[in-house]
C-alpha cells in the first residue's frame, strides 16, 4: 500500500497523463508495450525468489509513472508482489525484497519453515522452495 500522501501524488500524475485510475493505466497500450519491452531486457523471473509463475511488473518507483524507464520496473511473482505492498516498498538490489524492518525474504522463508515443521510434529520431511511456495517431501 502506498501512504495516502504518496497515493495522492500518484493519482495526480495519472490524471496528468489522462488516466483516471491505475486500472485504466494498466489496460492502456502504453503499459502493454512497456511490459512487452521489459520482457526483452529482463528474464521472466521474480526478482526476489526467481519464480517464473504468475509474474507482475512492479514499479520500484512512481517518480516517472506513465513515462517509466526500464530500470524503474521489476518482475515479482504474485506472492512477493503482495508482500512488498503489504509490508513495505523497499527492494534490496542484491537478493530481493525487504519485507519490513529489515527482514529479508530468506528470513521469512525460515520462519515459514519453522511453522511447517511444528505442524509436522517431528515427522521427517524435506522442505523444498519453489519460488515462495514450500513443497513438503516426506523422508523415509
Amino acid at each position: 500500500m502506498l501512504p495516502s500522501q504518496d497515493f495522492k501524488v500518484v493519482v495526480k500524475r495519472l490524471n496528468e497523463y489522462g488516466y483516471s485510475s491505475f486500472k485504466e493505466y494498466w489496460k492502456s497500450e502504453h503499459w502493454k508495450k512497456l511490459k512487452q519491452q521489459f520482457g526483452y531486457y529482463r528474464p521472466y523471473r521474480c526478482h526476489s525468489c526467481s519464480s517464473a509463475e504468475r509474474l507482475a511488473l512492479h514499479h520500484k518507483t512512481y517518480d516517472r509513472l506513465c513515462a517509466e524507464k526500464i530500470d524503474d520496473l521489476m518482475f515479482l511473482c504474485e506472492i512477493c508482489h503482495t508482500k512488498v505492498h503489504s509490508f513495505g516498498r523497499d527492494v534490496r538490489k542484491d537478493t530481493g525484497i525487504v519485507l519490513s524492518k529489515g527482514k529479508s525474504i530468506e528470513n521469512w522463508k525460515r520462519k515459514e519453515e519453522r511453522k511447517i515443521r511444528e505442524k509436522l510434529h517431528g515427522l521427517p520431511a524435506k522442505i523444498i522452495w519453489v519460488g515462495c511456495i514450500p513443497k513438503i517431501v516426506p523422508l523415509d
